[in-house]
């Protein structure tokens, strides 16, 4: 049988580990959320495994449509689950700042592309996502949909247009 090791008086018994910065590269960050909120939309994920990385105000906005996405769900009777191949098409980022990042990821799936608008910042040595928003969440406009003209047939001109 092992004895217990002896504790040495001088060492400290908690060391203050500083965690490096997890990921250096924030473009890396963005895409990985995106697909990540994507994948909580339709039940893959819990949004509990996103909470690290997110702001508290960005982590309270979806869990309401988190909430939203699952009674629809209930209600409609169909799982949102099935055959997913979400994958990132294209990040399209730009640095105002050192410390923050703002991007637009592109991202397929179930055919569709889809965008996630996002604003990082360094909170404490590591990169969080302060802002996150998706067309879908814009309100829709009080006065219903835009008519827009059809265009003329070519060599036709408008009325009112040199």
């Amino acid at each position: 049988m092992s004895r217990p090791q002896q504790l040495d008086p001088d060492r400290p018994r908690h060391r203050i580990v500083r965690r490096p910065d997890a990921d250096p590269d924030p473009e890396r960050l963005v895409a990985a959320v995106a697909r990540a909120v994507l994948e909580v939309e339709v039940g893959r994920r819990p949004l509990s495994q996103l909470e690290p990385v997110l702001s508290p105000a960005v982590v309270g906005r979806l869990a309401v449509r988190d909430d939203r996405i699952r009674r629809t769900a209930k209600t409609l009777r169909s799982p949102l689950v099935g055959p997913d191949a979400t994958t990132v098409v294209r990040v399209l980022g730009q640095r105002p700042s050192e410390d923050a990042f703002e991007a637009v990821v592109l991202v397929r799936r179930f055919g569709r592309v889809l965008a996630v608008a996002m604003r990082a910042e360094r909170y404490r040595g590591s990169w969080r996502i302060v802002e996150l928003a998706r067309p879908e969440d814009a309100p829709a406009p009080a006065e219903g949909p835009v008519d827009v003209p059809p265009e003329p047939a070519s060599g036709v001109r408008r009325r009112g247009t040199s």
